[in-house]
């Protein structure tokens, strides 16, 4: 995906001072009935102004919002900390931390009595592809994801697609052994199991797409007519991305990439059946955000 970003693996120390706690925020898990509340409450409230009184909401929402361990890091530039650290090395660049992901490791494999190598291996390769996944949107939207991870809805959409995005690109073993480290992780970070119940055959190439899809928006603040009520129902997440797309590219994609008879069957009646208007950049970033607390609320529902 993003081969000439160079991965460097550090010790728990040097990732404790490249990604300090406080850097990466997530929403703990024990809070998600809070949350399922107060969103609940909010779409009963604003049934008819939604996206007006969306940044209320996340307002609310985000004061949950705690530090988060980094085990790994996607880093686009250089700033203090490599220069009190004495680190000299080429960014943008990836670290991983091998011994923090050996304790998730450790814990893992005592519960499910699999060999601590092989379920280290597997969550390493996850912890790589979720990084790289990070590397290539910022790579796509010319540093845009990177720039804008501070803001919810960016952080909530960026980490379900990087975490889609390494699912779909795992062995059937090591997707199992990812399930298991997300269940220790924050709310933004499991709500990829959503497309997972469709068992989707071309779900690698889907989260291609996606994550193209939303890179590729953050530059041209192009986003594809959809109503908001759409948000409300799992099933659309995908189509809802693909249609940053054009008819005529994706049918190019389908025929490149060997899922033409999908496009035809499955992509194709959506294009065509939903209704498309045309939205000014405010109305879309207003509809992202409403994207991003759906995708939380379907994560704590399931």
């Amino acid at each position: 995906m993003t081969s000439d970003i160079p991965v460097y693996l550090v010790n728990p120390n040097t990732m404790d001072k490249i990604c300090p706690p406080g850097r990466r925020r997530g929403i703990p898990r024990g809070k998600g009935k809070d949350i399922g509340r107060i969103i609940d409450l909010f779409l009963e409230e604003n049934s008819e102004n939604i996206l007006d009184n969306v940044d209320k909401l996340i307002e609310k929402i985000d004061k949950y919002s705690e530090s988060v361990e980094c085990i790994g890091v996607f880093i686009a530039r250089r700033d203090h900390r490599f220069n009190e650290l004495g680190i000299d090395v080429e960014l943008p660049a990836i670290f991983i931390c091998p011994e923090k992901i050996w304790k998730h490791a450790e814990k893992i494999a005592n519960n499910i009595g699999v060999g601590i190598e092989t379920v280290f291996k597997g969550l390493l390769r996850s912890v790589l592809i979720h990084e790289q996944t990070h590397a290539h949107t910022w790579k796509v939207s010319d540093g845009k994801t990177y720039y804008d991870y501070r803001f919810f809805h960016v952080r909530v959409i960026e980490e379900y697609l990087a975490q889609y995005t390494a699912y779909t690109n795992l062995h059937r073993r090591d997707k199992i052994l990812f399930t298991k480290l997300s269940i220790e992780q924050p709310i933004e970070y499991n709500t990829w199991k959503i497309l997972t119940t469709n068992r989707d055959p071309y779900s690698n190439i889907l989260s291609f797409m996606s994550t193209f899809a939303w890179a590729n928006y953050l530059i041209h603040n192009k986003l594809p007519p959809i109503h908001y009520d759409m948000f409300l129902f799992p099933s659309v997440f995908s189509p809802y991305l693909l249609l940053f797309f054009d008819y005529d590219y994706l049918h190019h994609l389908s025929i490149r990439y060997g899922f033409h008879s999908y496009f035809h069957r499955v992509l194709e009646p959506i294009l065509f059946n939903i209704r498309r208007y045309s939205k000014s950049p405010v109305q879309i970033e207003k509809f992202l955000k409403l994207y991003a607390i759906t995708l939380l609320r379907l994560s704590i529902k399931s």
